[in-house]
């Protein structure tokens, strides 16, 4: 699925015959201040200017007490990867910084312990004793009253010789990833590692409510463990790029069969990262939709092609948002 995002990556910067066709968030080439407090009722782009730049930006997680935010941000062809966070201030929100565990190797995709004294990340950085680059394994970090402190792999049954992706954590610990193993019900799963007695125990793929022959990728759990969003690319009602799909559990604890996210959740362009605020008023999701077109009755001047392609909707990954309310058919 990565060397699927590389292709959408690459056709979005393939943009030399394309010019504007107006946005619906606005000029959202200039920066807008960072506030949570009042988040649109239908989707809009996240803090264009600040967060949703001309850069390729992805999978936002927001601290439990919603002060501290992390994002990635990744190069042309997935060669590097940061994170970046930002942090509540006595005048607003910082400025945004390269995290202080992050920008030596391939670092992405943070996700918060529901207590918020752990964020979990994605990384390709060596074992303690090794050197050079590895595959991509799941790590943490831990809260201190100094900042975050040193990274630590979360280790066997959950890391392997594999790929492990896009951790999410449930209340009890429960880990949620992604992964492509020899057991994978298609080409990439959505593996649960239950934490029991203080350990990981040996992941398992979750049912067919949920995986399918193709891809399903970037899961999300709640706290609870009774929602699930994650994106899947290949199945029937997908609008092409790579569709959210919603799965709730019902009485008896099992995953219902997952749901197909509308417009404009999602798009024809790849549409993926979801992330819900633990205050369950905030949804933010990843896409790399676009608000140029083809436009054959004039040609495009340079100077209006350099403003389009140095600004957010570019074909890029970019952050957007809308209240949890907006999702309220699917989550009844």
């Amino acid at each position: 699925m990565r060397s699927y995002m590389n292709l959408f990556l690459c056709l979005g910067l393939l943009s030399v015959f394309l010019v504007a066709c107006g946005q619906e968030e606005g000029d959202s080439s200039k920066e807008e201040a960072l506030t949570l407090d009042t988040p649109p009722d239908s989707v809009t782009l996240f803090a264009p200017g600040l967060i949703s730049t001309d850069q390729n930006v992805r999978d936002l997680a927001l601290s439990p007490d919603g002060r501290e935010l992390f994002y990635t941000i990744v190069s042309p062809f997935n060669t590097f990867s940061a994170i970046v966070r930002l942090h509540q201030t006595a005048n607003g929100w910082s400025q945004p910084e390269i995290a202080t565990f992050s920008g030596r190797y391939s670092d992405l995709e943070p996700a918060f312990s529901p207590d918020g004294e752990r964020l979990f990340f994605v990384s390709n950085r060596p074992l303690a004793g090794q050197t050079g680059v590895k595959d991509f394994d799941i790590w943490y970090v831990e809260r201190s009253p100094d900042g975050w402190g040193e990274p630590v792999n979360v280790g066997v049954p959950v890391n392997s010789e594999a790929n492990e992706f896009y951790p999410s954590v449930a209340i009890g610990g429960n880990l949620y990833f992604t992964a492509a193993y020899e057991n994978s019900k298609g080409l990439e799963d959505i593996y649960l590692s239950r934490f029991q007695n203080g350990r990981y125990l040996p992941p398992i793929s979750l049912d067919s409510a949920i995986n399918t022959a193709s891809y399903e990728f970037n899961a999300f759990v709640s706290p609870q463990e009774d929602l699930l969003i994650f994106t899947s690319y290949g199945r029937p009602d997908g609008l092409g790029g790579g569709d959210l799909y919603l799965s709730r559990k019902d009485a008896r604890g099992h995953w219902l069969p997952a749901r197909h996210l509308e417009a404009p959740f999602n798009s024809t362009g790849l549409d993926y990262c979801p992330f819900i605020s633990a205050d369950n008023r905030l949804f933010f999701f990843t896409s790399n939709r676009t608000s140029i077109r083809e436009f054959y009755e004039t040609a495009v001047d340079l100077t209006t092609l350099d403003s389009l392609l140095s600004a957010p909707q570019n074909g890029t990954g970019n952050i957007y948002w809308a209240g949890l309310d907006a999702l309220g058919p699917y989550l009844r």
